[in-house]
Order: structure tokens, then C-alpha cells, then sequence
């Protein structure tokens, strides 16, 4: 036993010291992370488990970012860095979950601390999402499920939900805290603090399966939802749904007046990258906190 314990407090010690040295390493490149939902400890095991994230949990990874990085807002990770500086990190939440925008925003604003929710404005409102109802017993979306989801019903939460009902899968209530948040619940959150909102498309679909008049009516809608609603916290950045995007959708943006987009996969922003193919870094419901660490540190992509 008490050899056990000293080899793990010997891998924490290595540990640290190889997250200290990625991220100086890695501090000219900055590092936006993706989160989804924020949930009460409490909560009951429902949804896509991999996107709700308790509260306790988040609370300690803030307390590391705000101990080895410097939290910025989404619009700085396009600035150059300032030697001597620390690792930069921007905060994003897609698709305006309730959780995250009653208890993330809150939590944020307690700190200082900026932030992103990219909005799904057609699906405001205490609305479920079909990934949360189809995800099975463990939490997970089978992938064939997935698939089909994506390509024959275009990522269209109506679509899918419909083809669900015919095909007589069984699809779950889900709490209110895995469901959208509402108008007001947005915009009284967004104001608590530094934080901005993006367009994540009108109605969530997959824009690579959306000929180019629909990508046009999702894209302006959103936008010109954001401009009139939430006004001067608007900011012209796409986060593409499920990540999908094409030469074809970035330029669609690009008409649609968006000025950044972003994936939901990659790591650190590099000085190459594109201002429509920006890297993001997941963050998982079920990641440890020291695998927190070693990502947020580039020692880890998984």
C-alpha cells in the first residue's frame, strides 16, 4: 500500500512538471476550449453524458486556469502574443444550454472571468435536444444512430426526433437543466459579465448537408437574432454544429457576414491557422482533473 502510494504521488510530481513545461512550450499559441453544459452536482444521469459537466468539477478547472493561464476573451486569441505572457485561454459554451447559462455565466462572472455561448436562437426556449433523448442507458449515442442522424436527416433536430418516432427508438425526457435555456434566462446571464454571443446557426443542422439558399437562411437568421437581441455583446463568430464544415460552408459564412469560425475539435491556434478553420479543444463531462491539466498544457489531444 504504501508503495502504491508513492508511486502515485510520484506521477502527480512528474506530472506537474511536464503540464508546467508544455505550457510554457505552448504559451505563443492560444488555446479555446469548448464546453457544452454546466449541471448541479446533484444532477441524475440523463443525456449525452460526455457534454455535462458538474459544477464542482468546473469550479476546479477554473481554479487551474486562473493558477497557470491567462483567461481571455474569444476575440483575443486572434491577437499576437506579448512575450513574457502567459498561455491564453477563451472560454466557449455552445449551443446555450440551460445549465451553462444559469450556473456556468454565473460562476464566470464570480471570477472576472470572459466567455462565449455560441446560441442556437430557433431552439431557445426549454427545448431538448435529440442527441440528449436518443443517447441510451450509458449515455452514449450508438453510432449508427449518430450517423444517420447527421447525413440523412441533416443534423435537423425535427427530422431526426421524427425519423426516431418512426423507426420506435425510445426517446428520453431530459431534465431542464440539459434543456435550453430561454430568452431572458440569455440575456439576463449574458450581461453579469465580459461575456459575448456567437451564431451557432438558426436551428442546429448539419450545414454540409443544407444546399446554399438553406445554409444563407441559417447563417443570416442567426445573425441578424444575435444583432437585434443581444446587441453590443454580439460577435460575428460561427461555431459550425457538430463541427462539420466544408470549403463550400465557410464561404457561406463568409457572405452570411461572420468574420471567425470555429471547429469543435483540433488543440492551440496556430499562427497558420485560418480565420474559418479555428481550432477548439473538447472538454469532456467524464475527463479526470489531471487530464484537464495535461490537455490544457498540449501534452494530451484525447
Amino acid at each position: 500500500m504504501r508503495d502504491t502510494a508513492r508511486a502515485a504521488l510520484e506521477w502527480a510530481v512528474h506530472a506537474a512538471s511536464l503540464a508546467r513545461l508544455g505550457r510554457r512550450t505552448n504559451r505563443q499559441r492560444p488555446l479555446i476550449l469548448a464546453y457544452h453544459n454546466i449541471i448541479p452536482d446533484d444532477s441524475p444521469a440523463s443525456g449525452e453524458r460526455s457534454l455535462h459537466l458538474p459544477l464542482s468539477a468546473f469550479e476546479a478547472q477554473l481554479d487551474h486556469l486562473q493558477a497557470h493561464a491567462e483567461v481571455v476573451p474569444l476575440s483575443a486569441v486572434t491577437e499576437p502574443w506579448k512575450p513574457g505572457g502567459r498561455l491564453r485561454v477563451a472560454l466557449t459554451f455552445d449551443d446555450a444550454y440551460r445549465g451553462a447559462v444559469v450556473l456556468g455565466l454565473p460562476e464566470l462572472a464570480r471570477r472576472g472571468l470572459p466567455a462565449t455561448v455560441f446560441v442556437v436562437p430557433g431552439c431557445l426556449g426549454s427545448r431538448a435536444f435529440w442527441w440528449d433523448q436518443l443517447a441510451g442507458p450509458a449515455g452514449e449515442l450508438s453510432p449508427a444512430v449518430r450517423q444517420h442522424a447527421l447525413t440523412d436527416c441533416r443534423g435537423s433536430n425535427d427530422e431526426v426526433l421524427a425519423w426516431a418516432s418512426q423507426a420506435r427508438l425510445p426517446v428520453a425526457d431530459v431534465p431542464s437543466m440539459l434543456r435550453t435555456a430561454t430568452e431572458p434566462e440569455l440575456v439576463a446571464s449574458l450581461r453579469l459579465g465580459s461575456f459575448t454571443a456567437g451564431c451557432h446557426t438558426w436551428s442546429h443542422p448539419n450545414l454540409t448537408m443544407l444546399d446554399e439558399a438553406a445554409q444563407s437562411v441559417e447563417l443570416t437568421r442567426a445573425v441578424e437574432w444575435l444583432e437585434r437581441n443581444c446587441r453590443d455583446q454580439a460577435i460575428r463568430w460561427l461555431a459550425y454544429p457538430y463541427g462539420e464544415h466544408t470549403g463550400a460552408v465557410e464561404a457561406a459564412a463568409a457572405r452570411a457576414g461572420l468574420r471567425h469560425a470555429l471547429a469543435v475539435a483540433g488543440g492551440f491556434v496556430a499562427p497558420h491557422a485560418t480565420a474559418f478553420t479555428l481550432p477548439r479543444l473538447t472538454i469532456p463531462a467524464r475527463l479526470s482533473r489531471r487530464g484537464f491539466e495535461l490537455r490544457v498544457a498540449g501534452l494530451i489531444s484525447r
